[in-house]
C-alpha cells in the first residue's frame, strides 16, 4: 500500500514539474507582426484568464497595432503568468550589407580625461581641480555660446583673460562654474587642462532600410566612447558609402578588422539616434543605393529556426554587398538578450578564406533565412572567429517603431 501511495506521489510530481516546465517555457514578452499569430506551447490544464487577443483555440492573434496582456494560468489557478504581446506593423525592409563609413558628433564636448598646462610662467598648474567637473562630462556652453565641437570650444577661450564660465552636463544634470583659464608656455593658447572629443567615426555595415517611413539601421549595436565606456549622445551623424581599403583575417584570440575609406560623395543617411541596439536614421533616397533592392517582410522570433541561413555584407573594394553561407546555432530565451539574440557560424568556404569568419566591421550585416529578414550580426568570439552574436530583427523593428511613436 505504501509503495503504491510513493509511486502515486511520484506520479504527481512528475506531471506537476511537466506542467511547470512547458509553463515556464512561455515567454512573458512576446512581439509579432500584424495578423500573424503565436501559439502556445501548452497541455491541458494551461487555462487563459484574461485576454483581448486570445481567440480561443490557444493562438494569440490580433489585427491591430500596439501591446495587450494575456494573463495565463495552470494547476487550478495555482500558478499563473501574465505575457505581454507586442503588435507591430507588418514590415516589409530592403536589406543593406553595405559597408559604410559612420561619422558621429556628440551634445556637446565630451571630457575624456585631465592634465596639468605649463603656464607661460613655467609652472604646472591644474584648472580644473577646483571644479566639479569630471570624465564622462560633457561640455555646452563656455560664456553663453554654444560649444558643439572642439573647434567651437577652443573659439569661444581664444579671447578670455582670466576666468570663464562654463557650463556642462553631469549625468544628465546642468552644471555652471567658472574656470581658470590657463595660458599654455607650449603654444601661447588658452587651455583648460580637459581632454576632449566631440564624435567618433568608423566602419561598419548598413543593415535595412524601411521604405514605409523612410529610416534605415546599421550596426545592430549603439557606439560608445572607446575612453568613457558610454554610448554617444548623438547631435548629429552621417553615413557614407565605404570603400574597402583593407581587411586582416581573424584568428583564435585576434578578432580580424576590416579597414576602410569613407566615400565623399556617397552621402546615403542622416543618423538620429545611438542606441544599444544600432544606430538609426534618415535615409536618402537621392543616393540610389536601395534602389533596385527587393524588399522582404521581417520575421519575428518564433519564426527563426536553427539551420542555414544568409549573412549579407562587403569585402571586396568594389562596394558590392554579397550573401554568404552562415548556420543559426542557436536562439537565446532571455528576454533581454539585446544585441545578443542568436548564435551564428559562418560556414561559407569564401568568406571564411577571405576573412576567418566574422571580423570587426562586419556589425550590421543583415541576416536572412527563408526569404525573410531575422537578425544583423553584431559580436564576434574572440576565441573562435567563425562564430558570433546577432540581433533578433524584431528587437531592431521594435526599436525604430518605438523612435517613430516618440515623435
Amino acid at each position: 500500500m505504501k509503495c503504491k501511495k510513493k509511486i502515486f506521489l511520484i506520479l504527481v510530481l512528475t506531471i506537476m514539474y511537466v506542467y511547470m516546465i512547458n509553463f515556464d517555457s512561455i515567454p512573458e514578452k512576446i512581439v509579432l507582426f500584424q495578423n500573424e499569430d503565436y501559439e502556445i506551447p501548452h497541455f491541458s490544464g494551461i487555462n487563459i484568464e484574461k485576454s483581448e487577443v486570445m481567440n480561443y483555440s490557444d493562438k494569440i492573434d490580433s489585427h491591430q497595432v500596439g501591446k495587450q496582456n494575456v494573463i495565463l494560468s495552470t494547476l487550478g489557478g495555482l500558478f499563473k503568468k501574465t505575457v505581454e504581446v507586442s503588435f507591430l506593423p507588418a514590415c516589409q525592409v530592403k536589406i543593406g550589407g553595405d559597408a559604410v563609413g559612420i561619422r558621429l558628433y556628440s551634445k556637446g564636448v565630451l571630457v575624456i580625461g585631465k592634465s596639468p598646462i605649463q603656464a607661460m610662467t613655467g609652472e604646472w598648474q591644474e584648472p580644473y581641480q577646483k571644479t566639479n567637473i569630471q570624465k564622462g562630462d560633457k561640455i555646452l556652453r563656455v560664456n553663453q555660446q554654444e560649444t558643439e565641437t572642439i573647434v567651437d570650444l577652443i573659439k569661444a577661450l581664444e579671447n578670455v583673460e582670466e576666468n570663464v564660465l562654463i557650463e556642462y552636463d553631469h549625468k544628465g544634470k546642468r552644471m555652471m562654474e567658472t574656470f581658470h583659464v590657463i595660458k599654455c608656455l607650449d603654444d601661447g593658447k588658452n587651455k583648460l587642462g580637459l581632454w576632449v572629443r566631440d564624435g567618433a567615426m568608423g566602419v561598419g555595415t548598413l543593415s535595412f532600410y524601411v521604405p514605409s517611413i523612410g529610416k534605415l539601421c546599421a550596426l545592430g549595436h549603439g557606439i560608445s566612447d572607446i575612453d568613457v565606456k558610454e554610448l554617444i549622445d548623438v547631435d548629429e551623424g552621417f553615413l557614407n558609402l565605404a570603400s574597402i581599403a583593407s581587411i586582416s583575417k581573424g584568428t583564435k584570440g585576434a578578432p580580424g578588422e576590416m579597414r576602410g575609406v569613407l566615400v565623399e560623395e556617397g552621402l546615403i543617411g542622416r543618423i538620429q539616434e545611438n542606441t544599444e541596439y544600432g544606430i538609426y536614421g534618415e535615409y536618402l533616397e537621392e543616393s540610389n543605393l536601395l534602389r533596385d533592392r527587393e524588399e522582404v517582410l521581417v520575421a519575428s522570433k518564433k519564426d527563426i529556426v536553427i539551420g542555414p541561413a544568409k549573412m549579407y555584407c562587403t569585402i571586396d573594394n568594389n562596394q558590392k554587398q554579397k550573401a554568404y553561407d552562415i548556420n543559426i546555432i542557436k536562439i537565446m530565451n532571455q528576454e533581454n538578450a539585446g544585441s545578443k539574440g542568436m548564435i551564428v557560424e559562418v560556414t561559407d568556404p569564401v568568406l571564411l578564406e577571405k576573412t576567418g569568419g566574422i571580423i570587426q566591421g562586419m556589425s550590421g550585416s543583415p541576416i536572412v533565412q527563408n526569404g525573410k529578414l531575422i537578425g544583423a550580426i553584431t559580436h564576434v568570439y574572440v576565441n573562435d572567429p567563425t562564430k558570433g552574436y546577432a540581433i533578433l530583427a524584431e528587437t531592431m523593428i521594435s526599436e525604430i517603431m518605438q523612435m517613430e511613436k516618440e515623435i
